[in-house]
């Protein structure tokens, strides 16, 4: 399952650390 950064506009795998510098990370179905 990957992860996606919307505010960030970038997909991420590892999302753990990246994605919350973000903002959140979100789930893609």
């Amino acid at each position: 399952m990957a992860v996606t950064c919307p505010e960030c506009g970038a997909p991420n795998e590892d999302g753990a650390n990246y994605c919350s510098r973000c903002g959140g990370a979100r789930p893609v179905s």
